[in-house]
């Protein structure tokens, strides 16, 4: 998703050279792209959340049979065991083992993308400001050179 964005953002500043103009073609494809996958991440996000929620829903359901229902005592150790059970592992999504997968992820992961983002617009910036400037300081030396030809060697105007 980062290449993409990356790669969208060059087609957008022209720091990618093609022999075609696919501009427009190509960012659409490329944000659709972006726009698919994140559609994906959130789906999967969402799912997560949903098996979360229902754990919880589950712990409260079984709180209430052990309170308001009158169960038998045999009934009533198998749900405190199966409570016990479900506080003690609980349902976890990770990634290789090394994180969780809930929304503080995702929205963790869209900061990074967002926050590198703008740094690379900022350096594409920079560089296109230095690029600007070279040619203006160009341009000034040219007009320099031309009156200096035109009014003498030393440069001076001479009023009318």
């Amino acid at each position: 998703m980062v290449m993409l964005m990356n790669l969208t953002i060059r087609h957008m500043m022209g720091t990618v050279v093609t022999n075609y103009d696919v501009r427009f073609i190509s960012i659409v494809a490329t944000l659709m792209g972006i726009f698919t996958y994140l559609c994906i991440l959130l789906n999967g996000m969402n799912r997560c959340e949903q098996c979360y929620r229902e754990s919880e829903k589950i712990i409260k359901l079984i709180d209430d049979l052990i309170i308001n229902k009158k169960t038998g005592n045999e009934e009533r150790d198998s749900l405190k065991d199966l409570k016990c059970l479900i506080i003690t592992r609980p349902v976890k999504f990770k990634a290789m083992n090394f994180y969780r997968l809930d929304y503080p992820c995702f929205v963790s992961v869209a900061s990074v993308i967002i926050t590198y983002t703008i740094i690379l617009l900022q350096s594409l910036n920079r560089q296109e400001r230095s690029r600007a400037g070279c040619g203006a300081e160009q341009k000034a030396e040219g007009t320099k050179r031309r009156l200096a030809e035109r009014y003498g060697a030393a440069g001076r105007v001479d009023k009318d």
